[in-house]
């Protein structure tokens, strides 16, 4: 019995994938968060650890399934985290500073390819 993986237009980010699979930059965007929830109290604190965590979970998850729907999942992730920090954290707090720009790095790091084959074998 064969097994299909039917070809999908999208390819997870090259910025955040090389090769041998999650670039080094990508780990450490997790640091910041971690480090200023840990050191936070209250939502921030939950807030850090769950960006921080969920972004260390879901990047394997899409490095090696990259032609599947994992591989939306973390700018998916990294927008929603983006609007609950800037919904929850007080203004220029250092928690929201390093939650913004980490998410918006995260957001920008991941936003997926398209490939061009895969338009150019179903264009016509």
């Amino acid at each position: 019995m064969a097994f299909h993986v039917s070809s999908s237009p999208l390819l997870a980010s090259r910025r955040v994938f090389t090769d041998r699979g999650p670039s080094m930059w990508s780990w450490l965007i997790a640091l910041p968060p971690l480090t200023v929830g840990m050191a936070s109290n209250g939502f921030a604190f939950y807030l850090g650890i769950a960006l921080a965590v969920g972004w260390l979970i879901m990047l394997p998850l899409a490095a090696y399934l990259p032609r599947s729907a994992a591989a939306l999942l973390p700018p998916i992730f990294a927008a929603v985290a983006f609007v609950t920090t800037l919904g929850t954290q007080p203004f220029n707090s250092a928690a929201f500073w390093v939650f913004s720009w980490a998410s918006l790095g995260m957001l920008i790091m991941s936003i997926p390819k398209v490939r061009r084959d895969h338009w150019e074998e179903h264009a016509g």
